[in-house]
């Protein structure tokens, strides 16, 4: 599926949207950066891989 994912500093917000749940009823997660290598680290990593290999969306 999918996440929200929000950054700011040295915390990030992540909803992972799961199947067949609206999405007020996801969870929300908190993520802060302790050490190097952790969860945080691993998801902002997957974030800017994503972004790097996004194109934009050609005007209408």
């Amino acid at each position: 599926m999918y996440n929200s994912v929000i950054r700011a500093d040295d915390e990030v917000l992540v909803t992972p949207h799961l199947y067949g749940l609206k999405g007020y009823k996801a969870p929300l997660m908190l993520l802060r950066r302790v050490h190097d290598d952790g969860i945080f680290d691993n998801m902002t990593s997957h974030f800017d891989r994503v972004w790097a290999g996004a194109t934009p969306m050609p005007a209408p």
